[in-house]
């Protein structure tokens, strides 16, 4: 039979002592350094978090501003091509016109020169023909 005796309840007062003294000086520090360990990892992901929605957020703000300029450009950008056909159009227009008009004074000049050129050669007409004759009638007798 197994005989009991003091020693074994000696030893096994150390193993609950030794058991009670590792708790106090190793195991409670260590379960409070991965305790203390754990929230500080839960608080960085929470303020993970919190920042990444403050990105997300602007993020989305900015690309709400952007589209809108990109939409403000475009509208001031067809705007500014108009004003310009416009001006374009005037200017052809105005170049037309202006044209049209040294044309037609060109075309007054030219009639009213032409006008004195036959004014000039119908005085003239008589003296040219005497002219000619006198010339043609010069060389026949030379």
């Amino acid at each position: 039979m197994v005989d009991l005796d003091i020693t074994l309840f000696a030893q096994f007062a150390i193993v609950c002592l030794f058991v009670w003294l590792m708790s106090q000086l190793v195991f409670k520090p260590f379960l409070n350094l991965l305790e203390t360990r754990d929230v500080s990892i839960a608080g960085a992901k929470q303020a993970s978090q919190k920042t990444m929605q403050s990105i997300q957020a602007k993020e989305e703000e900015l690309r709400v501003k952007l589209e809108s300029i990109r939409k403000q450009s475009m509208m001031d950008r067809q705007k500014l091509i108009g004003q310009a056909r416009e001006q374009e159009r005037m200017l052809i227009d105005n170049t037309a016109q202006q044209a049209q008009k040294t044309m037609e004074q060109a075309r007054i000049a030219l009639a009213k020169n032409k006008a004195q050129v036959r004014q000039n050669l119908q005085a003239h007409t008589g003296a040219l023909a005497q002219l000619m004759v006198r010339k043609i009638l010069n060389t026949k007798q030379a």
